[in-house]
């Protein structure tokens, strides 16, 4: 089975960006902006399981994965 499929990220998909950041700090995470409309930002290479990061388009989450 692919493993978007047992994302726990999935849920923030298709949120506002807005209301995704909501979410995740009630979910007791943190986030970060990897990307924003076809621009990607750099990041660091640790591995963190309690960051969500995400990809926004046109004010929508696109992509969200823990890391």
């Amino acid at each position: 089975m692919p493993s978007e499929v047992n994302n726990p990220c999935n849920k923030y998909i298709g949120l506002s960006e807005e209301d995704a950041q909501q979410q995740i700090k009630a979910d007791g995470l943190c986030s970060r902006i990897m990307g924003r409309d076809g621009e990607s930002y750099f990041g660091t290479c640790d591995f963190r399981l309690d960051r969500v990061n995400l990809i926004i388009s046109d004010g929508r989450i696109i992509t969200a994965d823990l890391g």
